[in-house]
């Protein structure tokens, strides 16, 4: 993507795996809560312990899966396109299965989930439909 409008320092980019490669290093202690926990936990419409397969979609770390399952939800798969990320995931224990791969063709079975989750992933893509479109065919009829 063409970030030199935003850019005004001229920062080096990266590709998304190279990036997340280097900051899984500190990831957690860069990433405050108010980006991404402190909003989940003001989602209403969700009943979350009533949720029994969820997919994380760009897991990275685990922060999101780990959140899902202190809420209730009973099985957590994530997918991410870093294996490094997925390591550290991994180590903290709340998904039932991990998997490189692109969130917008996970492979994953259709209508395989009871709900989709994308958490701070969606800004790297430069158009989300792929990403709509996938979460709604691996969601059940009715899922969240």
């Amino acid at each position: 993507m063409d970030f030199s409008d935003f850019d005004v320092h001229k920062y080096q980019t990266l590709p998304v795996e190279d990036g997340y490669k280097e900051w899984v290093k500190t990831y957690e202690a860069t990433v405050q809560d108010e980006m991404d926990l402190r909003l989940l936990s003001r989602i209403r419409a969700v009943s979350w312990n009533q949720v029994e397969v969820a997919v994380d979609l760009a897991c990275g770390t685990g922060r999101t899966g780990v959140w899902l399952k202190d809420k209730g939800v009973k099985e957590i798969h994530g997918v991410d396109i870093t294996p490094e990320m997925l390591e550290f995931a991994r180590k903290r224990g709340a998904h039932e299965r991990l998997l490189v791969g692109d969130i917008t063709n996970t492979q994953l079975c259709t209508e395989s989930f009871d709900m989709s989750i994308v958490v701070l992933a969606d800004e790297h893509l430069q158009n989300l439909f792929p990403l709509y479109d996938e979460a709604a065919r691996i969601t059940k009829n009715n899922g969240y």
